[in-house]
């Protein structure tokens, strides 16, 4: 099996796709496609180092491929054909993804310099997304003590986890369990008094995600309302601390059942 990277040309121009193949057949394996829709085909079926892209193609054009191939394949690095290097359009390419662009007409030493730094800030890339596992993360607010700031609190919480690479469904359980601790220590520990605050923190590390919420309320006696959880759900209190255990791996109170521990194992 070849250790050259995989490069594929997508340009209607099939002069210029067979030149650019014959001119880098000893730096890449080189795969062609005449406009966007068949290179999203392509990347869809093999894996892919590097992508030489021109801009204007009949099918699918440049700028739409970049569009779709950024929900497919995002780490796979493009590269523009231009014409002009200050032109619009390549600026226009940059910011729908695309990492570098080379000027028609080129120099192949130049353009094997250009697709060679491309891969290799794919891979550096990858490893960032990779190592984030291993970064710990913290959010720490204090909340004043009215519910319409709670949602404001889950968007700090989401982008924290979300920054982490964390899959989506243990985001969505969380917010449901952190909502209703919110809720919780509204209602049922500050009693709704807008003097109290709620004391927020949130913390990533490798294998999880704690979140403690601690309200200015007296606390209440957690392990007989725990107990009797599942045979009365019909108070709010109640089925709010069902939704919190329901959502999360591991729920605590402190001793004095004014500050409640919710534990999300992760998956990246």
């Amino acid at each position: 099996m070849s250790n050259k990277p995989k490069l594929l040309v997508v340009d209607d121009n099939d002069v210029l796709r067979k030149m650019i193949k014959e001119g880098l057949h000893d730096n890449y394996i080189v795969n062609e496609a005449a406009d966007g829709k068949s290179a999203l085909l392509k990347i869809e079926k093999e894996e892919y180092d590097v992508i030489l892209l021109d801009l204007e193609m009949p099918v699918m054009n440049g700028f739409e491929f970049l569009t779709a191939k950024q929900k497919k394949q995002p780490y796979i690095p493009v590269v523009v054909l231009s014409a002009h290097d200050t032109s619009q359009p390549v600026l226009k390419a940059i910011r729908l993804g695309a990492m570098d662009f080379i000027s028609k007409p080129f120099e192949f030493s130049d353009l094997i310099y250009v697709l060679d730094k491309a891969i290799q800030r794919k891979y550096l890339n990858i490893s960032h997304q990779s190592i984030k596992k291993y970064i710990s993360k913290s959010l720490h607010i204090i909340i004043p003590g009215d519910e319409k700031f709670f949602a404001a609190v889950l968007e700090e919480l989401d982008m924290l986890i979300r920054s982490s690479g964390v899959e989506n469904d243990h985001i969505a359980m969380l917010n449901i369990a952190v909502l209703e601790a919110l809720k919780n220590a509204y209602i049922h520990g500050n009693k709704k008094d807008l003097k109290k605050k709620i004391y927020f923190d949130a913390e990533i590390s490798k294998m999880k995600i704690t979140v403690k919420i601690k309200d200015e309320g007296e606390g209440f006696d957690f392990k007989n309302v725990l107990t009797a959880i599942k045979d009365n759900l019909q108070s709010r209190k109640e089925r709010g601390l069902v939704l919190m255990e329901f959502n999360v791996d591991k729920l605590e109170f402190n001793k004095v059942g004014n500050k409640v521990t919710l534990i999300k194992n992760i998956k990246y």
